[in-house]
């Protein structure tokens, strides 16, 4: 890739979206797409043509972003300023096949899920983006054959992450020390209705989290307070005659006005949306809209809400679709573009 055409295109459009891809054979990398004011898919550029990057997320007010993924022998974290086009650091994830990035409220730690092995890791930020030393390293023991951390999510009020383990059935509960970077496991949350948990949002209230079960085809509602959640409910996200097909949930975002849930169907290859009541939290089922593609993976949804973009693995594309502000349905724009293996996404605005 051309970096100063890069740097064009940076300046020119403030609104992008990330991609981050699985590594398969000679195919890897992470990928910037051109975002239209109409909200349509422009040029893609590669930024990263590298391992280590399956998984992005952006630190918020700058220009840094973190990817993980493979490395040649471990697992890798990868910091890179976007403005600055340069990567400014890789590091070991300190274990094996890194699958979830998240940050702490104050953007100081950078948490990582191994879920290879079984770690949940806190590493130190520096004030450049750079990252810092190991501040902790928790592997829980195992319920089933393993723990499979394969998300790491921080609580509302900062105090707790919780982590899906997807081997074991259950929601595991961190403590977080929000001046230290410190992780102590306390305990786990078990149910009948877990089938393979994966990956769980808050609301922005912070009143309740959804957690999507990867081959249940369901959420589990929680409501949240003081560190405890308490199961509520379980809603599935497929029509009641097409619960037999083979089919794993991947992805779960909320729209940024609360209204509406929306989950990804690996299998049924759909995107499902549920409507969601403000007041008390509580989803339900509405619809199914065709992925246009084989296997998505993850999704982003624009600031203003008003898109949807959809990374389909199978058929290496990236979908975008205009998303009903009132209904909350989406309608396909006619518009994708070419990505190998794509996977997580992020939609960035300078």
């Amino acid at each position: 890739m051309c970096l100063s055409l890069f740097c064009l295109a940076w300046s020119a459009l403030a609104d992008k979206v990330l991609v981050g891809t699985h590594f398969k054979e000679n195919e890897k990398g992470l990928y910037s797409v051109d975002l239209h004011k109409a909200g349509d898919l422009g040029e893609v550029h590669e930024i990263i043509d590298r391992l280590g990057t399956s998984i992005v997320i952006a630190k918020s007010n700058t220009s840094i972003i973190y990817t993980c993924g493979v490395g040649e022998k471990k697992g890798l974290i990868q910091a890179y300023d976007l403005k600055a086009q340069k990567l400014i650091g890789s590091y070991s994830s300190h274990d094996m096949r890194p699958c979830y990035l998240a940050l702490s409220h104050d953007q100081k730690f950078l948490l990582v899920s191994n879920i290879r092995h079984g770690s949940v890791c806190s590493i130190r930020i520096n004030d450049d983006g750079t990252l810092g030393a190991l501040v902790s390293k928790v592997e829980v023991p195992p319920k089933a054959k393993r723990f499979a951390p394969h998300a790491c999510v921080v609580s509302p009020d900062g105090d707790y992450v919780f982590v899906p383990d997807i081997a074991g059935n259950r929601l595991c509960r961190l403590k977080f020390d929000k001046l230290s970077g410190e992780l102590k496991y306390l305990d786990s949350i078990a149910s009948k209705s877990f089938n393979g948990p994966r990956h769980m949002s808050f609301d922005s209230e912070g009143k309740r989290a959804y957690l999507v079960n990867q081959m249940g085809e369901t959420i589990t509602v929680f409501t949240y307070a003081e560190g405890n959640l308490l199961e509520v409910d379980q809603v599935q996200t497929l029509p009641d005659d097409q619960l037999d097909i083979n089919n794993h949930i991947a992805e779960i975002k909320i729209h940024p006005s609360g209204k509406f849930v929306y989950v990804s169907n690996r299998g049924h290859n759909s995107i499902a949306l549920l409507q969601r009541d403000i007041k008390t939290g509580m989803i339900r089922f509405d619809r199914c809209f065709s992925s246009e593609g084989e296997m998505p993976w993850s999704f982003a949804i624009s600031a203003k809400g008003d898109f949807l973009y959809c990374s389909n693995n199978k058929s290496n594309n990236l979908v975008s679709f205009k998303i009903d502000q009132e209904s909350g349905h989406l309608t396909y724009t006619g518009k994708q573009v070419s990505v190998p293996n794509p996977s997580s996404v992020i939609y960035i605005t300078d």
